[in-house]
């Protein structure tokens, strides 16, 4: 086995990508164009494991439904392997039960846009941010289905459209209130809508704020706001209790403390 070596670039970008378990044509692409840029990156592991299987995918210069499916599995096990070579994950947590828990909603807003489409061969979204609903085939075949004000219906054409909202109307900012507005332009940075899954809180603690989305799988995603008011993506498989790529967020012990609540069955609202 090759000595680890650090690759700090390459491991928040993975982290960023498969924290929800997928990988889309979209980040593969991206990774690519990451690793044929950044020469530290390609070099030192896993670069050449994931820049071999590159190179291949990209030999047509098409990803394929299936290519997209293997690299995902092969990332998943340079994930583990990245997270048996940490020596961080190893040291104690103590649990913080100090934190209070927010349930996070979409406002309703009357208003209507079109939103052209970042996939090839698809029309401009209509989007009404009022209902929740757009024309994208994203929200109709994921998203749908989830309830009303539900996170997990804001597709990325949502998100934008909420961002050129908050654009045209500053009063909007104080009605939706700073917390989920942070949220709305966070999903619209990344280009996630909002993951499309079903549960949303906000974990405010001293020093820290996590927006923490999951559904039935066996991943959590972890959003966390750091010292220079950037967010970073955090990952948690709550099937083998472990932090995707060895890396926990500050305040990692408030979120243990949460997890454990939801798989006990119990989901504290405002610290109750």
């Amino acid at each position: 086995m090759e000595e680890p070596a650090k690759n700090d670039d390459l491991i928040h970008f993975l982290r960023q990508i498969t924290a929800d378990g997928i990988v889309d044509k979209q980040e593969i692409w991206d990774l690519g164009t990451l690793l044929q840029v950044n020469d530290d990156a390609r070099t030192a592991w896993p670069g050449p494991v994931i820049w071999e299987i590159l190179q291949q995918i990209f030999a047509d210069k098409v990803v394929s439904d299936e290519e997209a499916e293997d690299l995902t599995v092969r990332l998943r096990q340079i994930e583990k392997e990245c997270h048996d070579r940490s020596e961080a994950e190893k040291a104690e947590i103590l649990p913080e039960t100090n934190y209070t828990v927010r349930e996070l909603e979409l406002p309703a807003i009357d208003m209507r846009l079109e939103i052209e489409s970042t996939l090839p061969n698809e029309s401009p979204a209509r989007v009404d941010l009022g209902e929740h609903t757009c024309t994208c085939s994203d929200w109709n075949a994921h998203r749908k289905s989830y309830g009303a004000n539900s996170i997990g219906r804001l597709c990325r054409c949502m998100s934008t459209a909420f961002e050129r909202a908050l654009n045209g109307r500053p009063e909007l900012y104080d009605e939706m209130g700073a917390t989920l507005v942070n949220l709305i332009r966070l999903l619209s940075t990344y280009g996630l809508g909002g993951l499309a899954e079903a549960q949303w809180r906000l974990l405010e603690g001293e020093g820290f704020n996590h927006f923490v989305s999951w559904d039935e799988g066996d991943w959590i995603a972890v959003f966390t706001e750091n010292d220079e008011g950037l967010f970073e993506r955090f990952g948690f498989n709550r099937r083998e209790s472990r932090w995707a790529f060895g890396v926990r967020p500050l305040g990692a012990g408030a979120l243990l403390d949460f997890i454990s609540g939801l798989e006990s069955g119990h989901q504290p609202i405002d610290g109750q």
